[in-house]
């Protein structure tokens, strides 16, 4: 084998384990994974809402909640949550048992980039708390 040829197929192996190990991180990366979370916890999710057309109201809450909850959490959650309108375009969800930091991660991204007839979601907070806790406002 020439110089020339060996030269080329160091080459044509460096590129091809190189992608193999850039894909086994992106794999990494962004693979789903169930969390561990503390028994008998609970997570309150704050969201705020806001639309260029008109007042946000639980309507569009529950549209957008329904369209990220069970993608994002479903799996893992007993219930997709009890949805409290507080009011002012926002909302807050209790969700048990709580979610985990991929969850919340998964969640958080769903809430503030699905687009529902103008209407933007912006998560105001992710707090683990006791299972029996409810939000308040």
């Amino acid at each position: 084998m020439s110089a020339r040829r060996t030269g080329a197929l160091v080459v044509v192996l460096a590129v091809a384990v190189g992608a193999v190990v850039a894909l086994g991180a992106l794999r990494e990366a962004t693979e789903s994974r169930s969390d561990a979370v503390p028994p008998g916890t609970a997570s309150v999710v704050t969201v705020s809402l806001r639309s260029n057309q008109r007042a946000p109201d639980s309507l569009d809450a529950a549209a957008l909640w329904t369209g990220c909850a069970r993608t994002t959490i479903g799996a893992s959650a007993r219930a997709p949550g009890q949805l409290t309108w507080l009011g002012d375009g926002r909302f807050s969800v209790t969700v048990t048992p709580a979610i985990g930091e991929h969850g919340q991660r998964r969640l958080r991204g769903c809430l503030e980039d699905h687009r529902i007839d103008h209407l933007l979601g912006s998560v105001t907070s992710i707090s683990m708390v006791p299972a029996a806790v409810r939000a308040s406002g």
